[in-house]
């Protein structure tokens, strides 16, 4: 069955960040709109090859989800952080300062950078070939 056109997916608005765009989802589904996050496996990683998370909805939705779209930037801008509950501190234990989750291991941390190290070098590598064949390019040009 053909698909109608407004049952395609459009892009709402794009994210630095997978977090970001997830939290823009959420407050659209949260007002009734079918939204989804995706693009967020590379979204921040730049490698020469820049990306953005994406919040998509359906092009039906499109005007109703771009105005909750700027109710939603008003309503977080004037959040009141007096009435949030954001837990109790507790007297004597720190506040933590990295990640959530469990503590990498030394050989977790040696082979994310032998991973970086391989990359850079490969990277280095691929620049350097590119260069010289433009190099190469050039002199066969030059009569």
């Amino acid at each position: 069955m053909p698909e109608s056109e407004a049952d395609k997916l459009a892009v709402l608005v794009q994210c630095d960040t997978e977090w970001h765009a997830e939290s823009l989802a959420a407050g659209l589904r949260g007002r009734g709109v079918a939204a989804q996050a995706e693009g967020g496996y590379v979204a921040g990683w730049r490698a020469e090859v820049p990306a953005k998370a994406r919040v998509m909805v359906f092009k039906r939705d499109l005007l109703k989800a771009r105005l909750l779209l700027s109710e939603l930037k008003t309503e977080a801008g004037s959040i009141d952080w007096e009435t949030v509950d954001v837990g109790e501190h507790v007297e004597g234990v720190a506040e933590p300062v990295a990640k959530i989750g469990p503590p990498k291991s030394e050989a977790q941390t040696a082979a994310a950078s032998r991973t970086r190290g391989l990359l850079l070098t490969l990277a280095f590598i691929a620049a350097a070939v590119g260069g010289l064949a433009a190099a190469k390019s050039c002199a066969a040009r030059t009569p």
